[in-house]
């Protein structure tokens, strides 16, 4: 649970089913990642089982963007060669909650993405 830096519920865009997300910095468990769950007991009961519902590492988001279409304000999308995941947070400030955080473990991961040689 250390490796844990946000979570909460956000709706993704595609369903507009709320899920319970969780931002995870890289550690033992794995790379930085944003996975989602059907919901807050599911995550707490997934640390010994299962797993999350959905998941996309950090390292391969090539993007992530706040915008708003017609129908949905505060969404979030990261972009990935798979298409990306589009999330609608309940107002402005949750957005820009998460799009820190997102955006601070991204630049985590370009620091120690460099390789140095000797």
């Amino acid at each position: 649970m250390e490796d844990v830096k946000k979570c909460g519920y956000l709706r993704k865009q595609k369903s507009m089913r709320r899920r319970f997300f969780v931002l995870r910095g890289a550690g033992p468990r794995g790379p930085a990642r944003l996975e989602y769950y059907d919901n807050e007991k599911k995550f707490r009961m997934a640390d010994g089982s299962g797993g999350p519902r959905g998941s996309v590492t950090l390292e391969e988001a090539f993007g992530v963007n706040k915008r708003a279409d017609a129908k949905r304000r505060h969404l979030l999308v990261l972009y990935t060669p798979d298409g990306g995941l589009s999330v609608s947070a309940e107002g402005e400030e949750e957005q820009d909650a998460w799009y820190q955080a997102i955006q601070e473990l991204q630049a985590q991961g370009n620091d120690t993405d460099t390789t140095t040689y000797t």
